[in-house]
């Protein structure tokens, strides 16, 4: 299945520090494809070379080193990775269905610099199909992004919107994010030292409709 991909525009940066990471985000325009499977290694070759473009355009202070270390492992955080949104009222069926919203494929880059920083720069898809009651030309859906330790301690979590518009009669849709995650690495550690997870931020209700048609599948 081949989806519509729209990044949404512009180099900027949204910078919030909490304790010792700084998130940032990237915006950059342009419109493709993607396959809305797993991610796998031809996929993550694609997002390397988009993340250096984000790299480029970032305001990144610290001058990176000629031997990167390994890159913080990035997680798609299972309950939060798809969900389906309904119009108000009690229906559930096929024809009350909104958007059904999912985590596309991501992968990562990262540089160290000499200051002790970790840059990681994290390209992420989420992926929207418009279902028989949507009457919107467009909508938006809130995301996460954590960062922990590697006992699972977070040290940093902030929260995006991604915003989607659909172009004409498009049914399915996607953005494309690029994040970055600047992260001061302690005495002897490196990138495996720390763990990225991304999810889509849920209501309670939501998140309990994702695990109840989970236990429904055979």
């Amino acid at each position: 299945m081949v989806a519509n991909i729209l990044e949404t525009a512009r180099c900027a940066t949204v910078a919030t520090t909490i304790s010792s990471c700084i998130f940032k985000k990237h915006w950059h325009r342009w419109v493709g494809t993607v396959n809305t499977g797993r991610a796998d290694k031809r996929d993550c070759a694609v997002h390397r070379s988009l993340a250096v473009a984000a790299i480029a355009c970032s305001l990144l202070a610290a001058c990176a080193t000629e031997d990167p270390g390994p890159c913080p492992l990035v997680i798609r955080v299972v309950d939060a990775s798809e969900v389906t949104l309904y119009r108000e009222g009690p229906g559930r069926d096929l024809t009350d269905v909104l958007y059904h919203v999912a985590i596309g494929p991501f992968g990562s880059i990262c540089e160290y610099d000499s200051d002790g920083w970790i840059d990681n720069e994290l390209d992420m898809s989420i992926i929207v199909e418009r279902g028989p009651a949507s009457r919107d030309s467009e909508t938006s859906f809130p995301y996460f992004v954590v960062v922990a330790d590697a006992e699972d301690r977070i040290l940093g979590k902030e929260e995006f919107i991604a915003r989607i518009p659909f172009e004409t009669n498009a049914v399915r849709i996607g953005v494309r994010e690029k994040l970055s995650q600047r992260i001061f690495l302690k005495s002897g550690e490196t990138g495996v030292d720390y763990k990225i997870y991304i999810g889509l931020s849920l209501t309670r209700e939501q998140l309990a409709d994702v695990r109840r048609k989970k236990q429904q599948l055979p």
